[in-house]
């Protein structure tokens, strides 16, 4: 079974899980924490998620910065549990989440490679007097 936690400074975790329940609904097989905000224990919370990959699931800790204390608390513990079917993923965007949690078979890091890149080209600046326009107001997406 594919596993998710969105793991992020502040509440942008919890707003990132309320828009995909918004587009897909409620999936039971994603979890969030909203590091340093009352009530969370980021170090205890990542180590239950770590905790309950068993060899049979595939994780993926995605976390917003680069270098930030989240992600660097989640790849030091994931790297510390040695289990190579945990990844973490950082600098997300939603595209990238909704691709991988929508994957019906085990997840391996190849595919994860890909979507990665696949959601880097979501990023765009989109100009108002250009061919972007007519293909946004027509609902055309490249």
């Amino acid at each position: 079974m594919n596993k998710f936690l969105i793991a992020t400074h502040g509440a942008l975790a919890s707003g990132i899980l309320s828009t995909i329940e918004i587009i897909i609904g409620n999936n039971k097989n994603i979890e969030y924490i909203d590091a340093f905000t009352e009530g969370t224990d980021l170090v205890k919370e990542l180590g239950t998620f770590i905790q309950e990959i068993d060899e049979n699931d595939v994780g993926v800790i995605f976390t917003d910065l680069r270098g930030g204390s989240v992600n660097q608390k989640a790849f030091n513990m994931v790297g510390n549990a040695d289990k190579k079917n945990i990844f973490v993923v950082t600098g997300f965007n939603l595209a990238l989440i909704l691709s991988l949690v929508l994957k019906p078979n085990r997840i391996v890091k190849e595919e994860i490679d890909t979507e990665i890149k696949v959601a880097r080209e979501q990023m765009q600046l989109l100009e108002v007097e250009s061919e972007d326009s007519a293909e946004i107001q027509n609902g055309f997406f490249n």
